[in-house]
């Protein structure tokens, strides 16, 4: 009885020594796999919080390489339809391009084929490098159903095989970094709202600083005007410039740009204008367009695809005369008020900011009392309806002459009242900014 005993005491103490290693091995591996988690943990709060792709991918392709414990490895990043190589250690784009699988797949079909990470522990064939490759391991760079790039990492160390913890650890790298390409992608987009909110901001100033503060008005003459941008800043303007008591240069323009380059090119027609005639209050007005043309060409206007559209006149009250030069514009309408006859005041030249040292034609024509003139930009000619008409040049010409005997601001007012319930139902898409000046002789004016 008692060898019995001592034999089971035997068996007894070599199971529970057996149990306690495995516990032990388990506490282990426990320490180690709770050591890991933190370590990526860890990694992943690192890289998320890194705003810049250019420091973040270096950073990533390290910590790949050594949690995976691979010789070498790239990240490539998708760029328009291809793969490019960003960060390469120990690989470059001859080898990586060189490698084929069992299958004759390479690296592109690879990314372009597989969700996942793909996990290869036999030899691979990397033709004509003078390389072996013994396993690979590669993970697709995605978040929210979007590839952003491929991380390949090449050779276990030590000769060993990738394992699937290996993979869960590439891939959760790859996570971490696709959290990181989203984050500077909001960031860049973030910061590029807030710069063109600020340009907004900018070009409505200088905008505003343009555009008449209150309401057009000048001794013997009746005016209305209608301004409406079709987004925040629009591309329109208009000025009038008085040159004396019965003088004064009218002004309206469309600039092709729109938002701050708009606005400046706007402040710098102004300026020149206005600097001009307070100079040369006499200058002829072809000469005027002539000289802010060379102006814009000079030393303003940088861009082939910006210029501007102006009609410019001259009104002398006193000898009932009009003098005006269209430079690339809309032809603004004049009505004779004793026969209800229209006319277009379409003679000048082309667009002003483009072409060096052209010369424009001058246009003049005698006004009476009663006499109206309407000018406007292309909001209102191009204005469509849900068919895709266009109101056009003579639906203008109907409307001011159905309404000629409204008060100009009236008028104005009743115009882009009628323009907009034409355009009902049209996409936001086709409103432009809408202009509308309209000028009557009195019958108090010092016309003869």
């Amino acid at each position: 009885m008692g060898k019995n005993m001592t034999l089971g005491s035997g068996v007894d103490e070599e199971n529970v020594a057996s149990a306690s290693e495995k516990i032990l091995q388990l506490e282990i591996e426990l320490d180690r796999q709770s050591q890991k988690l933190s370590d990526l943990g860890m990694m992943g709060a690192v890289i998320a919080s890194m705003l810049d792709n250019e420091q973040a991918l270096p950073v990533v392709m390290e910590m790949a390489l050594r949690s995976v414990g691979a010789e070498v490895g790239a990240i490539l990043m998708e760029e328009g339809s291809e793969l490019v190589t960003r960060v390469g250690w120990g690989i470059d784009d001859v080898l990586l391009r060189s490698i084929q699988l069992e299958t004759g797949e390479h690296i592109s079909d690879i990314y372009n084929d597989s969700e996942e990470a793909i996990l290869i522990n036999t030899p691979l064939t990397a033709k004509n490098v003078g390389v072996h490759i013994h396993n690979l391991l590669a993970t697709p760079v995605k978040s929210r159903n979007k590839r952003h790039g491929l991380v390949i990492v090449i050779n276990k160390e030590g000769g060993g095989d990738f394992t699937d913890g290996d993979k869960e650890t590439l891939q959760a790298l790859s996570n971490f970094l696709a959290v990181a390409i989203e984050n500077a992608q909001l960031l860049e987009e973030s910061l590029e709202k807030q710069r063109i909110q600020q340009e907004l901001i900018v070009a409505q100033q200088v905008q505003e600083s343009i555009l008449p503060k209150q309401s057009l008005q000048f001794p013997g003459i009746s005016i209305g005007a209608v301004y409406v941008p079709a987004r925040e800043v629009g591309g329109d303007f208009y000025s009038l410039i008085p040159l004396s008591d019965t003088e004064f240069v009218l002004i309206i323009g469309d600039v092709s740009s729109k938002g701050v380059p708009a606005a400046l090119i706007m402040a710098a027609v102004s300026g020149i204008i206005n600097a001009t005639l307070k100079h040369c209050p006499n200058m002829a007005i072809s000469d005027l367009a002539s000289q802010l043309n060379d102006s814009l060409c000079e030393g303003i206007v940088k861009d082939k695809d910006m210029f501007a559209t102006i009609w410019f006149g001259r009104f002398d009250l006193k000898r009932g005369k009009l003098t005006y030069c269209n430079s690339g514009h809309l032809p603004p309408l004049y009505r004779r008020s004793k026969d209800n006859e229209l006319s277009e005041l379409s003679i000048g030249g082309s667009i002003v900011g483009q072409f060096l040292g052209i010369t424009f034609d001058e246009g003049s024509l005698d006004f009476e009392k009663g006499d109206s003139f309407v000018l406007f930009t292309d909001g209102l000619t191009e204005a469509e309806n849900r068919g895709k008409e266009l109101f056009g040049r003579e639906r203008a010409a109907q409307f001011f002459r159905k309404n000629a005997n409204l008060e100009p601001q009236e008028f104005c007012d009743r115009l882009k009242s009628h323009v907009d319930n034409f355009a009902r139902g049209s996409s936001d898409e086709s409103h432009d900014d809408f202009t509308a000046l309209m000028v009557r002789i009195n019958e108090d004016s010092r016309v003869g």
